[in-house]
C-alpha cells in the first residue's frame, strides 16, 4: 500500500465548475469550411424525396430529364410576364403533387431569384442605363452630365422598362431554378444518370459523373469528421493564421487522399475487366400510362408556347 500513489488512495470527490462568461470564438475560415461540408451534403440527399409516393416519382426519369429540358428551352424564349407566372403556378402545383419539402426548397429557389434577379440587374432598372422615361423620380439634378460612355440626365428615378425586365429575369431564374429542383428532387441518381442517354451523352462523361458524386459523399464525411476531431482537441480560440494553416493542411491531406483513392479504384476496375465503357441495363418500354404522360407533357407545353 505504500507504493500507491496518493491519488489512488484518496476517495470520489466532488467538484464544481464555474462559468467564467468567456465564450470560445470560431473563426471565419473554419466556419466557412463547415458550412461548405455541409452544403455540399445536404445538395445530395435527393434520394430520399425520390423515394415518396408523389406524382413526379412515379414517372419514367426519360419523360422527367425530356421535360426538363423543354421548360428550360420554353422558360429562356417566353418574354411576357403572364406566361412565366403560368409556368410558376405549374410548377408549384407538381411540387405540391409529389409531396416535397416546399419550404426548404422554395427558400433556395427565392433566394437565388433575388440574388441574380434582383441585386444583380438593379442598375437597369433606373433611365441612367435604359434611356426611358422614369415613372418615380431619385433625384433632380441641375444639368445634363456625360460621363465616359453614360450619359447621367438631370432628372435620374426608375423607369417601367427596367422594373419589368428586373421582373422578367427574376421569373426567368425562379422558374429555371424550379425545374431543376423537381426533377432532381424527383429522381434518383442512378436513374438520373441512366436517362442521360437518350440524349447520347457520351459514356466517358457518365462514368466521370457517377464517379465523382460518390467522391462527395466519401470527401464531405471526411472533412466533417476533421473538424469534428479539430474541435474535440481544441481548448480555447483559434487565431485567423491558425485557421488558415489549418484549411491549407486539410486541402492537401483531402487532395493527397482523394489521388490515392482514385487510383486504387481504377485498379479495381481494371481488375474486373473494364474496357472503358459503362454498360447500363436497358429502359423499359413505356406502356399506355407513359406514353400518355408524355402526350399530356406535350399539350401543355404547346398551350403555354402559344400564349
Amino acid at each position: 500500500m505504500e507504493l500507491l500513489p496518493g491519488f489512488l488512495k484518496t476517495g470520489i470527490t466532488s467538484f464544481t465548475c464555474t462559468l467564467t462568461g468567456v465564450k470560445v470564438s470560431t473563426p471565419v475560415l473554419e466556419k466557412g469550411v463547415l458550412y461548405l461540408a455541409l452544403i455540399i451534403q445536404e445538395s445530395y440527399t435527393q434520394w430520399e424525396s425520390s423515394r415518396r409516393d408523389g406524382l413526379l416519382q412515379s414517372m419514367d426519369s426519360r419523360i422527367k430529364l425530356l421535360f426538363m429540358a423543354a421548360f428550360l428551352v420554353l422558360v429562356s424564349i417566353k418574354r411576357e410576364l403572364a406566361p412565366q407566372a403560368g409556368i410558376a403556378l405549374l410548377l408549384f402545383t407538381l411540387f405540391i403533387s409529389s409531396r416535397l419539402d416546399i419550404l426548404p426548397l422554395y427558400r433556395r429557389i427565392l433566394g437565388t431569384a433575388l440574388l441574380f434577379g434582383v441585386i444583380v440587374p438593379l442598375p437597369s432598372i433606373f433611365n441612367i442605363f435604359n434611356r426611358a422615361e422614369p415613372i418615380f423620380t431619385l433625384f433632380q439634378l441641375q444639368r445634363d452630365h456625360q460621363f465616359w460612355l453614360y450619359h447621367i440626365p438631370q432628372t435620374i428615378g426608375i423607369t417601367s422598362s427596367g422594373i419589368q425586365g428586373m421582373a422578367l429575369l427574376t421569373m426567368r431564374i425562379a422558374n429555371s431554378v424550379a425545374i431543376s429542383l423537381l426533377v432532381l428532387h424527383t429522381t434518383s441518381f442512378p436513374d438520373l444518370v441512366k436517362a442521360l442517354r437518350v440524349f447520347r451523352i457520351p459514356e466517358t462523361f457518365i462514368a466521370v459523373i457517377t464517379l465523382a458524386y460518390k467522391y462527395v459523399f466519401t470527401f464531405t464525411r471526411i472533412l466533417e469528421e476533421m473538424h469534428l476531431a479539430k474541435k474535440s482537441r481544441l481548448a480555447g480560440g483559434m487565431d485567423n493564421s491558425q485557421s488558415r494553416l489549418w484549411v491549407a493542411g486539410r486541402m492537401a491531406f483531402l487532395f493527397r487522399k482523394s489521388q490515392g483513392r482514385c487510383e486504387d479504384i481504377f485498379k479495381a476496375m481494371l481488375s474486373r475487366g473494364y474496357e472503358n465503357r459503362v454498360m447500363f441495363h436497358k429502359f423499359k418500354k413505356l406502356q399506355t400510362r407513359g406514353w400518355g404522360t408524355v402526350m399530356t407533357g406535350l399539350s401543355v407545353w404547346i398551350c403555354f408556347l402559344l400564349w
